[in-house]
């Protein structure tokens, strides 16, 4: 894999997969979260009190911009934005909770 097919969202630090469950080879066509900045406010509606919500700009993990960062090289460093928290305790060492 070269390095600008390893520079898309599903490898970046900052993305957060909708599925948690999707096996690799389909995340790059699955929707996520880019958490690089705070959420934004998006009006929902004008009638109700709830009017307002906020999110974080959704993009595909196969999806690409000038802002990756490589997730930090330690011992969580094999551990992918999509996977379960499940998973993740077993990789790490630790009981699932």
């Amino acid at each position: 894999m070269s390095k600008d097919q390893k520079e898309v969202c599903m490898y970046c630090k900052f993305w957060k997969c909708d599925d948690k469950h999707a096996p690799e080879e389909v995340v790059p066509m699955i929707f996520g979260s880019c958490r690089i900045n705070p959420p934004m406010v998006m009006q929902a509606g004008s009638q109700v009190d709830y009017a307002h919500a906020t999110c974080w700009p959704k993009t595909r993990g196969g999806d690409w911009c000038g802002s990756f960062e490589e997730p930090r090289p330690d011992k969580y460093a094999s551990i992918r934005p999509w996977q379960h928290i499940s998973e993740i305790a077993i990789k790490i060492g630790e009981e699932p909770s």
